[in-house]
């Protein structure tokens, strides 16, 4: 026959903008009735604390769940765990657990990522620049997930990369001015900063 399993779980990792409710969606099987107690922990510097218990007596916060947690967590239909009001310190490591009556029985743990905007950073060298010179513009982006960052001027993609896109000219040239767009993307939104670029001659 079949025996105790997971038959659902959540995608790993699991990404959720901050300030919104994480659900972890578990569900399992259990033909003979063989699971006593589920438990749900967080990884705490380094280790697996317990937070939330499910047994014959019903759904109560361990003794050990972390205070940062306490009246935060809940746990809807039959194995899912929900984290309230989640921010940046919720970036970590959540389990569950399936405990029968001599044994340990099978687990399921899951990473949860806090969405965060890009945020765009611009070095670009100063603004004004005598032509002929060199000149590098860089975009670097943070946020989670990491961005694809982009320059783009009228439109045409001019360079990109992870978390970083560059511009390198190696003799700047007057045709070269006017404004480029920065734009850093991930799944949360899109971001962008103008950069406008003077060229001198040089006489």
């Amino acid at each position: 026959g079949v025996d105790v399993g997971f038959t659902q779980e959540p995608s790993d990792p699991s990404l959720f903008n901050n300030g919104n409710d994480a659900k972890l969606v578990w569900d399992y099987t259990d033909p003979h009735n063989e699971i006593q107690v589920i438990i749900y922990s967080v990884l705490v510097n380094g280790s697996f604390v317990r937070m939330m218990v499910n047994d014959s007596s019903g759904v109560q916060e361990h003794l050990e769940i972390p205070l940062s947690y306490k009246g935060r967590v809940k746990i809807e239909g039959r194995a899912t765990l929900v984290i309230k009001n989640i921010n940046p310190g919720d970036n970590t490591e959540f389990r569950c657990e399936l405990i029968g009556s001599f044994l340990y029985l099978v687990q399921s743990t899951v990473q949860l990522i806090v969405a965060e905007a890009p945020l765009i950073n611009l070095s670009l060298g100063g603004k004004y620049h005598i032509e002929g010179s060199p000149v590098t513009m860089a975009c670097k982006a943070s946020g989670k997930p990491l961005p694809d960052v982009a320059w783009i001027r009228n439109g045409v993609l001019e360079s990109s990369g992870k978390k970083a896109a560059l511009l390198k000219f190696d003799n700047i040239s007057r045709m070269d001015a006017g404004q480029y767009t920065c734009q850093a993307n991930n799944s949360v939104e899109v971001t962008s900063i103008n950069a406008t670029i003077v060229v001198y001659c040089a006489n």
